[in-house]
C-alpha cells in the first residue's frame, strides 16, 4: 500500500510519528512517502533533520511562494508545485488537514487521477467560526475532494456530523506526539507537596492561548506556592515577563527548548495548564499525561474529552472564579490525578494511534 502523506512542516511530533509508523508497518507501508509543504513556518522555531529517518522517503516540495498568513495567528501561507509524480505513483493521499491551498490542489490531482484521498481533520465547533456561506463552500470542497476523513477525538467528529459529512466517512483514530527516545518510566517520582505546586505551560505566548487570563488568576491562589514554568515565545512575551516580574509566585520562563528535552521539564513539573480560547487539538495534553502531570485545561481545548478524565479538570476560560476552583480541587487530590494521566496514556499512546490509523487505510484501500 502506497501512501502519500502530507503535512505542513517538518515538526517534530508528526515526523517522529511518521518514524514509528514506518518503523512498525514498513512492509504495509512499501513505497509510501512523506511529503513536506515546507521545512519550517516563518512563526515557528523548530529544528529536525528532514532527512534523519530511517528508509523512509521524505521530500520538502518546491514552492511558489511562503508567507504570513494574515488570517491565522499560527500558520503561514504557503503554495506548492512539484508533487504530481509522487501521487501519480501512490495509491493513497493522506493530508494531515486542509487550510493549506496545496492540499487542496493536491486532493484535486488525485481524485482526477482516481487515487482515493484521506483528511486528518482537528478542528471542532470551538475554533474560529465562519458564516454560513464560507461553511457551506467548505462542506462543499472537502465532501468532494476527500473521500474520508480521520479525526483525533469526539468533537472533531461532531464538527464534520455538523457539516453534514456522513458517520460512514469518519474514523476516530485519535493523536499522539511520540518523542525521538523511548521515555517509558519517566515521571517525577517525589512525593508531592501540596503547600508548593509545579505548574507547567508549553506553547506559543499569544492571544489564542489565553495564558495573561491564566497567569493573572493565579495571583489570586492563596495558601499554596506555586512554581510557574512556561516554555515558549510569541507576541505576549513582554506582557509576560511584566507579570512573572511583579508575581508572588515563582516564574521559570524558557523562550526556546529542543523539544527532545521537554521530557526533563515535564518529570519536574504537577499540573499542565492549556488555558486556550481556541485549540483544535492540544498535543501538549499528549506529552504531559505521558509522564503523570495532572491537567488544568479550557473547555474550548479539543482533545478534552479523551485526554482529560478523572486526571484533571476543564475550566470556562472566562471565568477567573472556575479556574481557581478547578485548580484547588486538582491540588487536593493531586497525586491520584497524576496517576490516572498514566493510566490513560496507556490506551492513547502512539501505538494505538498508529494501529487505528493503519486500519483506517487498510479499510480505505479495500
Amino acid at each position: 500500500m502506497k501512501v502519500i502523506f502530507v503535512n505542513n512542516s517538518i515538526v517534530p511530533y508528526r515526523h517522529e510519528f511518521f518514524r514509528f509508523l514506518y518503523k512498525n508497518y514498513k512492509e504495509n507501508l512499501k513505497g509510501s512517502k512523506v511529503l513536506y509543504l515546507t521545512k519550517n513556518e516563518t512563526i515557528r522555531d523548530w529544528v529536525v533533520d528532514s532527512d534523519d529517518i530511517e528508509n523512509f522517503p521524505t521530500k520538502v516540495l518546491p514552492s511558489l511562494y511562503q508567507g504570513r498568513n494574515k488570517a491565522s495567528t499560527t500558520s503561514d501561507f504557503i503554495l506548492n508545485y512539484g508533487y504530481f509524480k509522487d501521487i501519480s505513483e501512490g495509491d493513497l493521499l493522506f493530508t494531515l488537514g486542509y487550510s493549506y491551498t496545496t492540499y487542496l490542489f493536491m486532493a484535486l490531482f488525485a481524485r482526477l487521477k482516481n487515487k482515493k484521498t484521506i483528511c486528518f481533520c482537528e478542528i471542532s465547533y470551538q475554533d474560529k467560526k465562519r458564516g454560513f456561506i464560507k461553511e457551506r463552500l467548505k462542506f462543499f470542497l472537502l465532501s468532494r475532494l476527500y473521500n474520508h476523513f480521520a479525526v483525533p477525538g469526539q468533537k472533531a467528529m461532531d464538527y464534520l456530523l455538523s457539516m453534514g459529512i456522513k458517520k460512514d466517512r469518519i474514523t476516530l483514530v485519535g493523536n499522539s506526539a511520540p518523542f525521538r527516545y523511548d521515555c517509558k518510566n519517566q515521571r517525577n517520582k517525589n512525593e508531592t507537596n501540596k503547600e508548593n505546586i509545579n505548574i507547567l505551560f508549553v506553547g506559543r505566548l499569544a492571544e489564542e492561548k489565553n495564558i495573561l487570563f491564566a497567569l493573572d488568576s493565579l495571583e489570586n491562589i492563596k495558601d499554596i506556592e506555586l512554581n510557574i514554568t512556561l516554555v515558549g515565545s510569541g507576541p505576549l512575551q513582554l506582557s509576560v515577563e511584566e507579570r512573572s516580574i511583579n508575581s508572588k509566585h515563582k516564574y521559570t520562563i524558557v523562550p526556546f527548548c529542543d523539544r527532545e528535552l521537554l521530557p526533563e521539564i515535564y518529570c519536574k513539573n504537577d499540573i499542565l495548564l492549556l488555558p486556550s480560547y481556541s485549540e483544535s487539538w492540544g498535543l501538549v495534553v499528549n506529552e504531559a499525561i505521558q509522564f503523570g502531570l495532572a491537567i488544568l485545561a479550557s473547555e474550548n481545548v479539543g482533545c478534552t474529552v479523551e485526554l482529560v478524565k478523572d486526571n484533571g479538570k476543564v475550566f470556562d476560560p472566562s471565568l477567573p472564579f472556575d479556574f481557581i476552583n478547578k485548580l484547588n480541587q486538582i491540588v487536593k487530590n493531586l497525586d491520584e490525578y497524576k496517576e490516572r494521566s498514566l493510566d490513560l496514556h496507556k490506551i492513547n499512546d502512539v501505538e494505538n494511534n498508529a494501529k487505528r490509523i493503519m486500519k483506517c487505510l487498510q479499510k480505505l484501500k479495500e
